[in-house]
């Protein structure tokens, strides 16, 4: 009798557990900086998030500017920011490594340093950011983190990072980054994460170097800087990078270069032994500022089958096999619609441009009220644009490459 009893609790037990896994889902917070959502500030609705989850919390913040330091706890895993749009969804603050603590003594002389400058710190894992501009506009001077990414399994959707030195910190684990847009002056990518670059634009303010990576040792897997099909903008005269750390690594694979790229591509960091250590290479770099012949003898140019290791699936896969260049959503095929002629044609009217996407960045835009800095008028056609930047990026775009972004933002009207 009494094994029958504990039979059925057991029994019990597992259907409980088996019937809460089933019900559990994904909980929806949001931010609203006019009062009309759960929170004010993008803080509250983290602290807000269960920690420990077994299941995403999505925190959508609303357009707005939030002026506020955030940090995402080790404990809160599983949380995702979703914007609508980066150019209106911004999270910013404006402290530089030598600021003094907001709160501190009039008397102090303690500064933030390098991390207490963030605007935005992730510590937790599987951390998704869709839509969203993280910004530092502390501007020259010292280093002014936009965001500091310190967990694994980090993925950014379309989002700014807008700094000036020190923008982006990706500092450990794997973090994945999806036609994002990332600008600053002097080592404004940098870190010792194992970060991977999809599709971004890459904007240099001014001279220096582009990424300052920070592998420490050779033995290390965890660590490295590749950037896929990137587009390389600007005017100073920049290096793709320098050697933070004896063994930095950092490739440029198949990326668009302008002019501004400093024929010799790298910097050893200011020591000569560190050009025995690190791997800095390239693999079909194109655009004037591609130029092979005339990069510094110790960086690489890598082959056909040299280049497969670092691949988003080989690169970031670990030890868990996590590829999140395959979760990225495709482009849903229009629906077919029987259209209203009458409407059709007064719609059609009023649009300043012929698309609704932007053929850069992929984001909505409204055909009809575009600025005029942000058109150009291509084989005819007037061609809208998301923000300032994306017009000079299409500018130095083939006609080929034109022709294919056009009809893909054609595509989803």
């Amino acid at each position: 009798m009494i094994r029958r009893t504990s039979i059925l609790f057991i029994f019990i037990g597992v259907v409980l557990f088996v019937v809460s896994g089933a019900i559990a889902e994904e909980q929806t917070l949001t931010v609203a900086a006019d009062g009309s959502g759960q929170f004010t500030t993008v803080q509250a609705a983290v602290n807000a998030a269960p920690a420990k989850s077994k299941e995403r919390t999505i925190i959508v913040i609303q357009p707005g500017t939030y002026k506020e330091r955030i940090t995402v706890p080790k404990e809160k895993v599983l949380i995702t920011f979703r914007g609508t749009d980066p150019n209106t969804t911004i999270l910013t603050y404006d402290l530089n490594a030598d600021s003094k603590e907001p709160n501190s003594s009039s008397d102090s002389t303690k500064t933030v340093g390098t991390t207490g400058s963030s605007s935005t710190i992730i510590l937790a894992h599987d951390f998704t950011a869709e839509n969203v501009t993280f910004e530092n506009t502390a501007g020259k001077g010292s280093q002014a983190v936009a965001l500091k990414g310190q967990a694994d399994r980090l993925i950014f959707r379309n989002c700014r990072f807008l700094g000036w030195q020190d923008t982006l910190y990706s500092n450990l684990g794997r973090q994945y980054f999806y036609r994002c847009t990332i600008e600053g002056g002097a080592n404004f990518i940098l870190g010792a994460a194992r970060a991977y670059f999809d599709d971004c634009i890459i904007h240099s303010r001014e001279g220096g170097c582009i990424t300052s990576q920070g592998r420490a040792n050779n033995n290390d897997a965890n660590s490295g800087f590749v950037l896929y099909r990137c587009r390389l903008l600007g005017d100073a005269p920049t290096y793709l990078g320098r050697a933070w750390k004896s063994y930095a690594l950092t490739i440029f694979d198949r990326c668009w270069m302008d002019s501004y790229i400093r024929p010799e591509g790298w910097d050893n960091g200011g020591s000569a032994d560190n050009e025995k250590t690190a791997f800095f290479a390239e693999y079909k770099s194109e655009g004037p500022g591609a130029n092979p012949t005339a990069r510094v003898s110790w960086s690489h140019q890598l082959t056909d089958e040299e280049v497969q290791a670092y691949s988003a699936e080989n690169f970031l896969k670990g030890t868990d096999n996590w590829n999140p260049a395959a979760e990225m959503p495709k482009a849903a095929e229009p629906a077919a619609v029987t259209p209203n002629t009458e409407k059709v044609a007064a719609a059609q009217a009023a649009r300043k441009v012929v698309n609704s996407v932007c053929p850069i960045e992929g984001t909505k835009i409204d055909p009809t009220n575009v600025p005029d800095s942000q058109i150009r008028t291509y084989k005819g056609k007037k061609v809208g644009f998301c923000c300032t930047m994306c017009p000079t990026v299409w500018d130095k775009l083939s006609d080929e490459e034109k022709d294919a972004k056009l009809q893909a933002a054609l595509a989803n009207p």
